[in-house]
């Protein structure tokens, strides 16, 4: 059995270094045959920090994507791993420091369930640093672990922690994560996976512990409030019927408009006053989304 444990990085040579240090304390149990891919997609980024970590247990390949964005990254990587023979893709968020036995542990699930997907449990990361506003939003509470959403998702499900099967990315329509999605590509990667028959088990005693790295900081938080509002709404917009997608961008604009004149009655209270422009922000990014499309479609329709 051959696992490869893929890591997608742009800009964050520091964080990076943090995780592979972290990986020199993997146990492996009865693995025998482990590698660990870095997918650079601002390449020579990372490329010093891959050299000065070949003393890890597991070899270490560095291969650079220079199309930017996380889904092409991604893709990348698993098409490495494939070529490289892997049994199974692992990933790991290049912030995060996993335990020790975290991939004995999603591989020890995947024997006994033999599942295509096995996510893991993750916890978040100190958030001293952060904003008051910023820790009160809910964005760094721990997630319950094991509630599923729709379509059989895990909610806490992403790709800081899961090991996905040969057998089933084999036959999977490519690309695995969608170009498209500015955020929210691996949400919409199980999705596509749950439709097309995959199945999935959890594996609670595979932890992560999350990092945040440049993530804590109020600009961050405004770009990533809008990239979610934009993946939010192409999520709807893909995987929703036309009466529902109407629905929710009505939804969204009502929403949006009351934030908007309620903002000044905040003014005295700070976190609550930050609270509601991260909220307009994400507003923003989802009627962006939708207006977007609609446009594109008349276009399209136009032109015909």
């Amino acid at each position: 059995m051959k696992v490869d444990i893929c890591v997608c990085t742009c800009n964050r040579p520091e964080s990076l270094a943090g995780l592979l240090a972290a990986v020199r304390n993997i146990d492996l149990g009865s693995l025998e045959c482990v590698e660990i891919i870095v997918v650079d997609n601002a390449p020579d980024s990372a490329e010093k920090v891959c050299r000065e970590a070949q003393d890890l247990p597991i070899d270490l390949h560095y291969v650079p994507e220079p199309r930017r964005g996380r889904a092409f990254a991604r893709n990348t990587a698993i098409a490495e791993a494939l070529n490289r023979g892997a049994d199974y893709v692992a990933f790991l968020d290049d912030d995060d420091t996993p335990e020790p036995d975290w991939l004995r542990r999603l591989v020890d699930k995947q024997q006994s369930s033999d599942a295509d997907f096995v996510f893991g449990a993750w916890r978040q990361g100190r958030t001293d640093n952060a904003p008051s506003w910023l820790r009160k939003t809910g964005a760094f509470e721990n997630p319950e672990f094991g509630a599923l959403g729709k379509y059989g998702i895990p909610r806490h499900a992403g790709t800081c922690n899961v090991l996905i099967g040969r057998r089933f990315l084999t036959t999977f329509a490519k690309p695995y994560f969608d170009p498209a999605f500015l955020t929210g590509e691996d949400k919409d990667f199980f999705i596509r996976a749950s439709l097309a028959g995959a199945t999935m088990a959890l594996s609670e005693d595979s932890m992560i512990n999350r990092g945040h790295g440049d993530r804590l900081s109020s600009r961050e938080a405004w770009r990533r409030g809008f990239d979610n509002g934009c993946g939010r709404a192409a999520m709807i917009l893909k995987h929703s019927p036309p009466a529902e997608v109407r629905r929710k961008r009505w939804n969204a604009a009502i929403k949006f408009a009351s934030r908007l004149l309620l903002a000044p009655l905040y003014l005295l209270h700070r976190d609550k006053f930050m609270r509601n422009v991260y909220s307009i922000v994400r507003g923003a990014g989802l009627l962006y989304t939708f207006a977007s499309t609609r446009q594109t479609r008349r276009a399209d329709a136009g032109s015909q």
